[in-house]
Protein backbone atom coordinates (compact mmCIF):
# COMPACT_ATOMS: atom_id res chain seq x y z
CA UNK A 1 0.00 0.00 0.00
CA UNK A 2 1.17 3.48 -0.66
CA UNK A 3 0.07 6.98 0.56
CA UNK A 4 0.84 9.86 -0.96
CA UNK A 5 0.79 13.43 0.84
CA UNK A 6 1.99 17.08 0.32
CA UNK A 7 4.39 18.84 2.40
CA UNK A 8 2.32 21.75 3.24
CA UNK A 9 4.61 24.51 4.72
CA UNK A 10 2.05 27.03 4.98
CA UNK A 11 1.45 29.27 8.09
CA UNK A 12 -1.26 31.01 6.61
CA UNK A 13 -5.15 30.37 5.70
CA UNK A 14 -4.00 28.73 2.17
CA UNK A 15 -1.94 25.75 1.00
CA UNK A 16 1.97 26.25 0.57
CA UNK A 17 2.24 22.61 -0.71
CA UNK A 18 5.97 22.54 -1.50
CA UNK A 19 6.92 18.65 -2.62
CA UNK A 20 4.57 15.63 -2.78
CA UNK A 21 6.24 12.26 -0.99
CA UNK A 22 5.56 8.71 -0.52
CA UNK A 23 5.45 6.30 2.02
CA UNK A 24 4.60 2.42 2.25
CA UNK A 25 3.37 0.45 4.57
CA UNK A 26 2.88 -3.87 4.57
CA UNK A 27 0.12 -3.52 7.01
CA UNK A 28 -1.41 -0.19 7.28
CA UNK A 29 0.12 0.32 10.36
CA UNK A 30 3.70 0.60 10.02
CA UNK A 31 4.81 3.33 7.69
CA UNK A 32 8.03 3.91 5.43
CA UNK A 33 9.00 6.72 3.75
CA UNK A 34 9.71 5.92 -0.04
CA UNK A 35 10.74 9.12 -1.26
CA UNK A 36 9.80 12.63 -2.29
CA UNK A 37 8.23 12.48 -5.79
CA UNK A 38 7.79 15.58 -6.83
CA UNK A 39 9.47 18.89 -5.95
CA UNK A 40 7.32 21.98 -7.21
CA UNK A 41 10.18 24.51 -7.30
CA UNK A 42 12.32 22.16 -9.28
CA UNK A 43 9.95 20.15 -11.12
CA UNK A 44 7.18 22.31 -12.21
CA UNK A 45 8.17 25.04 -14.78
CA UNK A 46 5.27 26.35 -15.42
CA UNK A 47 3.92 27.29 -12.23
CA UNK A 48 4.35 30.98 -11.44
CA UNK A 49 3.98 30.80 -7.37
CA UNK A 50 6.14 27.27 -7.18
CA UNK A 51 5.26 27.06 -3.53
CA UNK A 52 1.06 26.95 -4.01
CA UNK A 53 -0.15 23.54 -4.29
CA UNK A 54 -3.26 21.47 -3.72
CA UNK A 55 -5.44 18.45 -3.89
CA UNK A 56 -3.73 15.78 -5.40
CA UNK A 57 -4.03 12.30 -6.09
CA UNK A 58 -2.37 9.77 -7.60
CA UNK A 59 -3.57 6.73 -10.15
CA UNK A 60 -2.22 4.23 -12.19
CA UNK A 61 -3.00 3.51 -15.46
CA UNK A 62 -1.43 1.49 -18.36
CA UNK A 63 1.48 0.23 -16.39
CA UNK A 64 2.15 4.22 -15.52
CA UNK A 65 1.74 6.47 -12.25
CA UNK A 66 0.28 9.47 -12.73
CA UNK A 67 0.19 12.74 -10.34
CA UNK A 68 -2.50 14.93 -10.52
CA UNK A 69 -1.83 17.98 -8.63
CA UNK A 70 -3.65 21.56 -8.70
CA UNK A 71 -1.80 24.65 -8.74
CA UNK A 72 -1.70 28.24 -9.94
CA UNK A 73 -0.03 29.71 -13.33
CA UNK A 74 0.03 33.35 -11.77
CA UNK A 75 0.67 35.03 -8.23
CA UNK A 76 -1.89 33.55 -5.79
CA UNK A 77 -3.50 36.26 -5.12
CA UNK A 78 -2.95 38.57 -8.07
CA UNK A 79 -5.27 39.61 -10.32
CA UNK A 80 -4.44 37.25 -13.18
CA UNK A 81 -4.56 34.21 -11.57
CA UNK A 82 -5.40 30.97 -12.94
CA UNK A 83 -5.91 27.28 -11.26
CA UNK A 84 -4.22 24.68 -13.16
CA UNK A 85 -4.49 20.78 -12.96
CA UNK A 86 -0.87 19.49 -13.58
CA UNK A 87 0.50 15.93 -14.34
CA UNK A 88 3.50 14.12 -13.35
CA UNK A 89 3.87 10.56 -14.30
CA UNK A 90 6.47 7.62 -13.57
CA UNK A 91 7.31 4.12 -14.20
CA UNK A 92 6.53 2.98 -10.39
CA UNK A 93 4.82 4.22 -7.62
CA UNK A 94 7.79 5.51 -5.66
CA UNK A 95 9.97 6.67 -8.01
CA UNK A 96 10.91 10.64 -9.15
CA UNK A 97 7.91 11.70 -10.91
CA UNK A 98 8.64 13.81 -14.33
CA UNK A 99 5.95 16.78 -15.13
CA UNK A 100 4.28 17.62 -18.10
CA UNK A 101 6.16 21.04 -19.46
CA UNK A 102 2.47 22.56 -19.26
CA UNK A 103 -0.74 22.10 -17.23
CA UNK A 104 -3.64 19.51 -18.38
CA UNK A 105 -6.37 22.09 -17.52
CA UNK A 106 -6.46 25.62 -16.80
CA UNK A 107 -9.24 27.49 -15.38
CA UNK A 108 -10.05 29.47 -18.64
CA UNK A 109 -10.43 26.11 -20.08
CA UNK A 110 -13.82 25.81 -18.33
CA UNK A 111 -15.36 29.40 -18.36
CA UNK A 112 -14.65 29.77 -14.29
CA UNK A 113 -11.06 32.10 -13.87
CA UNK A 114 -10.32 34.76 -11.26
CA UNK A 115 -11.72 33.00 -8.33
CA UNK A 116 -9.89 31.23 -5.55
CA UNK A 117 -12.04 28.92 -5.64
CA UNK A 118 -12.65 28.27 -9.14
CA UNK A 119 -12.28 24.98 -11.27
CA UNK A 120 -9.96 23.51 -11.61
CA UNK A 121 -9.90 23.09 -7.73
CA UNK A 122 -9.99 18.98 -7.29
CA UNK A 123 -8.45 16.75 -10.08
CA UNK A 124 -10.61 13.78 -10.50
CA UNK A 125 -10.15 10.30 -12.71
CA UNK A 126 -12.77 7.84 -14.10
CA UNK A 127 -11.17 4.68 -15.77
CA UNK A 128 -13.80 2.82 -17.63
CA UNK A 129 -13.16 -0.17 -19.08
CA UNK A 130 -14.03 -0.16 -22.80
CA UNK A 131 -16.87 -2.72 -24.34
CA UNK A 132 -18.93 -3.54 -20.62
CA UNK A 133 -22.21 -2.82 -20.64
CA UNK A 134 -23.01 -0.54 -17.66
CA UNK A 135 -24.61 -3.55 -15.02
CA UNK A 136 -21.32 -5.20 -16.19
CA UNK A 137 -18.92 -2.44 -15.02
CA UNK A 138 -18.02 -3.45 -11.08
CA UNK A 139 -14.46 -2.93 -10.47
CA UNK A 140 -14.18 0.16 -12.63
CA UNK A 141 -12.13 2.49 -10.72
CA UNK A 142 -13.75 5.85 -9.97
CA UNK A 143 -12.23 8.87 -7.67
CA UNK A 144 -13.90 12.06 -6.92
CA UNK A 145 -11.95 14.09 -4.26
CA UNK A 146 -14.43 16.59 -3.21
CA UNK A 147 -16.10 20.34 -3.69
CA UNK A 148 -17.10 21.28 -7.76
Amino acid sequence: MYAYVGHDVSEVEWYSITEYMCYSSKDLINWEFENTIMNMEEDVSWAAARDVAWASQVVKFKGQYYLLFCTTTADWMGENQENAIGVAVCDTPDGDFRCYERPLILSSQTGLTGTVGGLPDRPTTLIRRPGLRQTERRGTDVRDLGQQ
